[in-house]
């Protein structure tokens, strides 16, 4: 057989892709689904769509009864049974499952249907994977577990957005190197976040945006401002975002007030995508304290506007950060080194600024929206076609 007369792989032509919270489609994910229909696929995506849109879903676009947190016995069977119903609908050639409870009900929804290729996409490890107590250490072995079950009796691929954290999972779920892809990413647009004018140097000013819970190290970082301004205001700290009560790690809305009234801190409340650009223009850097990160679209919003930033040496933040080129590492749970960074900051105001150009430097050769949604076309077998990130319909 010749050259030319070889079959080709078949390319997929439809997808199902599933979301527990309509709002991590649209704020990251909504990119993807224009690039895979630019590639010629047929999308449908499933979700808890908001109230006004119930009635009237878009086309493509299924209402599902999901949650992003609780293990309900009935309702978790309900949530499988309602995927295994929409897969029987729309009978995908590909289930591109996002975040863990979409991955455990829609890999066991999935069994019943052994032709559907699988894709896990793991955005970050989450509050499952940072409790200590013996209960959930355990709740978390057994967790694995079960995915472990699965994970042979389907075998998906496995999609990460850093290294360390693939290796670590794809170790633990026995998934063989040819079923892990490592992704630049959910994908930023660089003409949205173009770089900023960088701000004259009065005080130092730092910005975190993103939702306020424990896990992203907000607790510390408050902290750390009080005791730095403990004397007079030597920084300021621009918090947009607001509480998320479903969280494992919420903060009460009487704990995130209360922030406002130390000196220094400053509270935007939810920043819209038109609004983001001119946040991080109004400040010198961000800072990201957290936990654990999958890749923070927030740094990489950041990077782009030509800002660097302070952030925790875990996986997600290593990814985007390099340490002193485009910002600042320091390790997680640690106030102190939190205040000697930021000081460090604040003696050498120039630094900020160099570290902001080279940031928006890597982001825009690695995170842009233009470098993951050809990753994410490639990965798919199809061929690149442009697809600009606009605001979701939705």
């Amino acid at each position: 057989m010749t050259s030319q007369s070889k079959p080709h792989a078949q390319r997929p032509r439809s997808v199902l892709m599933l979301f527990a919270a309509h709002r991590f489609l649209q704020t990251h994910f909504m990119a993807w689904v224009h690039a895979l229909q630019a590639g010629g696929m047929h999308v449908h995506v499933g979700t808890a769509l908001p109230a006004y849109l119930k009635k009237m879903p878009p086309p493509g676009y299924h209402d599902l009864p999901f949650q992003r947190a609780g293990l309900n016995p009935l309702k978790a069977l309900h949530e499988i049974w309602t995927i295994l119903k929409l897969l029987g609908k729309t009978t995908p050639e590909v289930l591109h499952l996002f975040g863990w409870r979409m991955i455990l009900f829609g890999l066991l929804a999935s069994l019943m249907h052994p032709r559907t290729k699988v894709i896990c996409f793991v955005t970050g490890m989450g509050s499952v994977f940072l409790q200590k107590g013996f209960i959930q250490r355990h709740c978390t072995s057994g967790f694995l577990l079960i995915l472990r079950c699965l994970f042979f009796l389907k075998k998906p691929a496995l999609w990460m957005e850093n290294q360390p954290d693939l290796t670590f999972l794809a170790t633990r779920l026995s998934v063989p190197l040819s079923r892990q892809k490592c992704v630049p990413g959910a994908g930023v647009d660089a003409q949205h976040f173009a770089i900023q004018p960088f701000p004259e140097m009065g005080l130092l000013t730092l910005g975190y945006c993103g939702r306020f819970i424990k896990d992203k190290g907000l607790g510390e970082l408050v902290t750390a401002i009080a005791q730095i301004n403990q004397d007079g205001i030597k920084v300021r700290l621009h918090l947009g975002g607001t509480g998320d009560p479903q969280s494992l790690s919420a903060f009460s809305d009487a704990q995130i007030t209360a922030w406002g009234k130390i000196p220094g801190i400053t509270l935007f409340g939810h920043q819209s995508y038109e609004q983001l650009p001119g946040f991080w223009g109004a400040v010198h850097g961000a800072i990201l304290p957290s936990y654990s990160e999958g890749l923070p679209k927030m740094l990489v919003e950041a990077s782009l506007s030509g800002r660097g930033a302070i952030a925790t040496a875990v996986s997600g933040c290593q990814a985007v950060v390099d340490d002193p080129e485009t910002g600042t590492l320091v390790p997680p749970h640690n106030v102190p080194a939190l205040v000697q960074s930021i000081t460090s900051w604040i003696e050498d105001p120039q630094a900020a600024k160099h570290k902001g150009l080279a940031a928006h430097k890597k982001a825009t050769a690695t995170f842009s929206l233009t470098q993951v949604t050809a990753f994410l076309q490639k990965a798919y077998g199809l061929e690149p076609r442009l697809a600009s990130h606009f605001e979701s319909p939705l």
